[in-house]
This record gives C-alpha cells, sequence and structure tokens, in this order.
C-alpha cells in the first residue's frame, strides 16, 4: 500500500478511453458516468494525503475525439503510452485537488458536445455496406 512504501513513488493513471465511450456512459448510462468522475475526484482527494502518490488523467486531451486512435473503445494505440510516460518524466497531465473541479468541468464538457449520434450513425450504416 502507498501508507507502507513512504519512500515509494506511485503513479495512477486513469486510463485514457475513447470520447465516445465516456460520452456513451454519459447519454446512455449516466449513473455509469456520474460513478466514473466520483471515483475521479475520491481518488484525487484520497491521494491528497500521500506525497507520494501522484495522478495523471489524459481525458482532455482531443486524441480521445478521434476513434481512429483506439481498435475498440476502450483500447488506445500504442502511441499513447509514449505521451503517457513523457507526462510521467515531464511531471504533466496531473490531476490534483488544486484543477480537480476544473478538470471535472473540462472532461464533462468535452463529453457533451461530443458528436455522440453523429458517430453511432456512422457505425452502425458502415455495418449495412
Amino acid at each position: 500500500s502507498i501508507k507502507a512504501y513512504p519512500d515509494t513513488n506511485f503513479h495512477v493513471i486513469f486510463p485514457p478511453y475513447s470520447r465516445f465511450l465516456y460520452s456513451l456512459w454519459k447519454n446512455k448510462n449516466p449513473y455509469k458516468y456520474q460513478l466514473y468522475l466520483e471515483t475521479v475526484r475520491y481518488l484525487v482527494f484520497e491521494g491528497a494525503k500521500y506525497n507520494n502518490l501522484t495522478i495523471y488523467s489524459f481525458d482532455e486531451m482531443a486524441y480521445l475525439n478521434n476513434l481512429n486512435n483506439y481498435r475498440d473503445m476502450r483500447h488506445y494505440g500504442t502511441d499513447m503510452n509514449k505521451v503517457m510516460l513523457t507526462s510521467i518524466a515531464d511531471k504533466k497531465s496531473i490531476i490534483n485537488i488544486e484543477n480537480i473541479e476544473a478538470f471535472i468541468a473540462s472532461i464533462d464538457s468535452k463529453n457533451s458536445n461530443y458528436k455522440l449520434d453523429e458517430e453511432l450513425n456512422y457505425l452502425l450504416n458502415s455495418y449495412k455496406r
């Protein structure tokens, strides 16, 4: 546990699922979407108790908007691994108690404004061809 190893640095990364998936949750399964947001918020506030824990999220990135970056709604391309490692090295994409509310407002806006219906229609019609 984090508490048991105060001299070890821990890095928690929320996986960058596609904007399509987050928007789908928001529009079709609001309970799951709210649970996701509250899980992020909870971990940030609980994690603030430990100096050896850093939390990262990439959910604000435009990368999430393009389904071509994904094998499916959850599995991003290998190029994202470099982005994540670079962010850890450069101490970027960190979410903490100072920025969590602005972060959640930002991703909620992005997930709300995603053109889910257009993507769903495109996906459904692509299988009919």
